[in-house]
């Protein structure tokens, strides 16, 4: 009957879709992360840090499509998410896995954090300037739909980049810093 029927059945079929297949991802990461930390705890960093990042870069899209006068497309939302935590829960992974290696050779957790840190932001920073360069330079393709989202995605990258430099380290040390002491570790 027509592309644009089909085009709209599967918007549809992708729609009702959409959410089981997130809540899914959720769940396998956070499986994935506790398994792999052997901790119940570890997979609350890279998942309230995506949350974190999601929240801020919706606010900070709308803001920005309202001052630029643009219309945000509904496919970015769910590019948005999987974008997110992707790379919240990647740089998550550098971070814990640092602290996890330096307090394992018998650093005291005030220098195992700061070296950490020192070795891991960079790293980050790096690398989410590259993935936001690649999707803003979505600009550029011949297909409308790329146009359209590449910025955006950058946007986000960008954002979820921050939080992994600011909020993912001082949630790490929050919750080891608890953990340890809860054990009766000083």
């Amino acid at each position: 009957t027509g592309t644009i029927p089909a085009q709209i059945s599967e918007g549809n079929l992708i729609g009702k879709a959409l959410v089981p297949l997130e809540i899914l991802t959720v769940l396998v990461i956070a499986a994935l992360v506790g398994v792999i930390f052997r901790s119940p705890v570890a997979p609350f960093v890279p998942l309230a840090g995506a949350g974190i990042a999601y929240v801020v870069a919706g606010h900070v899209l709308g803001w920005g499509a309202h001052a630029l006068h643009i219309e945000i497309p509904n496919q970015l939302s769910p590019i948005m998410v999987v974008l997110i935590l992707g790379v919240v829960t990647d740089y998550s992974i550098f971070t814990m896995t640092g602290m996890r290696d330096r307090l394992a050779a018998g650093e005291k957790r005030t220098a195992a954090f700061r070296h950490t840190s020192s070795r891991v932001i960079p790293l980050v920073i790096a690398a989410a300037l590259t993935v936001a360069a690649g999707t803003v330079a979505l600009v550029g393709a011949n297909v409308d739909f790329f146009r359209a989202v590449g910025p955006g995605m950058a946007v986000a990258v960008i954002l979820a980049g921050l939080v992994s430099i600011s909020f993912v380290p001082a949630l790490v040390a929050v919750l080891l810093i608890s953990a340890l002491g809860l054990l009766g570790v000083t």
